[in-house]
């Protein structure tokens, strides 16, 4: 009997030991993601009260800043059709989103300009994760784009 709680004595151990490293090595490395170079160059070049359509924060990362954001639900699959639904809903200037949601089971969004055909947009800005380097979503292409709507006279 003291032969076995021993051994799951140690073995108690080592597992807490190992979840304790691998959760140091992620706060660490976590900076290197390409999340927060997205980040950056939001604060850098886009104003603060800009209407955005994003990602849900667990998928596309948003500075608090940005005050003026509509995001996919959490518990909802951010698909073309609900993409364009919440464009449509809130005509943002900026969308963003990762493009490659084969990391949440459904494929690789296409490009802006397929989803909304008959609206003006551009791809202002594209990040991907760099080999080497940590990545909560490895794969992960996080594009920017800007709408451009027609302006009354």
């Amino acid at each position: 009997l003291i032969v076995l709680m021993t051994f799951l004595f140690i073995m108690d151990i080592s597992v807490n030991i190992r979840s304790t490293v691998k959760s140091r090595k992620y706060e660490f490395r976590q900076h290197e993601d390409v999340a927060y170079e997205v980040g950056d160059w939001l604060r850098t070049n886009v104003s603060s009260d800009t209407k955005i359509v994003a990602d849900h924060y667990k998928y596309f990362y948003m500075p608090p800043v940005f005050k003026n954001v509509t995001t996919s639900n959490w518990n909802e699959a951010l698909t073309p059709e609900r993409l364009a639904g919440l464009i449509r809903e809130y005509d943002p200037e900026i969308v963003c989103y990762n493009e490659n949601s084969s990391i949440k089971g459904i494929g690789i969004i296409p490009p802006l300009e397929k989803i909304l055909p008959n609206k003006k947009v551009r791809l202002i800005k594209a990040f991907e994760n760099k080999k080497g380097h940590y990545q909560r979503y490895p794969g992960a292409k996080f594009v920017i784009y800007r709408i451009e709507y027609e302006k009354d006279i």
